[in-house]
């Protein structure tokens, strides 16, 4: 037990040192910010292999180039996102822009919220889906799908995950526009896209880890495909999640990392930290704070 400070102001102050300041308040949304902090400073410290699970509109909210960085300093080694985010990174690559136009719609835009993306990017994603779909083999993974998508892309986080050999899984990667060109595609040609292979590429990655953590932005699908793979190693040693769902649903993405202890999809000693908010704010404020804390990357 240590008691409560008031938070005290510093304009020279870091990153590091506001999230400092944060542990100093120790309560409420503060402490389990700085608490965030410490778990995921010991999770890159210490070598586990990390796993980064995406929900939601991460790159219409502006996080695909902080993903990119974490994949090229080694601080990922595998991604588990939503169709949604994957489709999002090429059509940036491809030359098509999110642009903020409020909350309301506008002709020709695809609309996330107050975010918008004209509907002449998935013209161009469309002709670029077609020339991947022509040269991928009669059957084909999800992560070799993605990665030859990064591969044949300019820059962002898929690029990044190709070069550096970094999977990407995308489990429910049917439900987007990736899913949507596969099937078209396959109407007419003989395609088979195999999910199954990434739960076993997944698994021996899971396996193979001495010690395991996983960074867990929003819920939903990709949090529980990190957390039922880490359930045949007996848990994440490491977890971080940042959601804004509630637990009082029973949904696993509003779920506390402590009730994966009863799954066995989080050890009895795992650091693990649960922070409440959005998760386009909170987390590129955590990484470069931790960042700063480690000397690693451009932040």
């Amino acid at each position: 037990m240590s008691e409560r400070r008031h938070f005290r102001y510093d304009p020279d102050m870091s990153v590091d040192d506001f999230l400092r300041r944060m542990g100093e308040v120790g309560a409420l949304g503060a402490g389990r910010l700085a608490r965030a902090a410490e778990v995921l400073e010991r999770m890159w410290d210490s070598g586990a292999t990390v796993l980064l699970t995406v929900a939601g509109p991460a790159v219409a909210g502006g996080l695909r180039d902080l993903f990119e960085l974490l994949i090229r300093e080694g601080l990922v080694d595998a991604v588990i996102t939503s169709g949604a985010n994957v489709v999002h990174d090429a059509l940036e690559a491809l030359g098509g822009v999110h642009v903020v136009k409020g909350r309301r719609n506008v002709d020709g835009y695809g609309r996330v919220y107050d975010v918008h993306v004209p509907m002449e990017a998935f013209e161009r994603f469309e002709r670029f889906m077609r020339g991947v779909l022509r040269d991928l083999p009669e059957r084909v993974s999800g992560r070799e799908l993605l990665w030859e998508m990064g591969r044949r892309l300019e820059d962002g986080f898929l690029r990044a995950a190709a070069e550096e050999g970094v999977p990407v899984y995308s489990p429910g990667l049917l439900d987007s526009m990736v899913g949507l060109h596969v099937w078209l595609y396959a109407q007419d040609h003989r395609l088979e896209l195999d999910l199954v292979d990434d739960m076993h590429h997944l698994a021996d990655l899971v396996f193979e880890a001495d010690e395991l953590g996983a960074i867990m932005l929003g819920g939903s699908v990709p949090k529980h495909f990190a957390m039922g793979a880490a359930m045949l190693r007996g848990g994440l040693d490491y977890a971080v999640q940042i959601t804004m769902d509630r637990p009082e649903t029973g949904s696993l993405s509003g779920a506390p990392l402590e009730e994966g202890k009863s799954w066995d999809k989080v050890r009895e000693d795992a650091e693990v930290a649960t922070v409440i908010g959005d998760y386009t704010v909170l987390f590129p404020l955590l990484v470069t704070g931790v960042l700063q804390r480690l000397g690693i990357g451009r932040c």
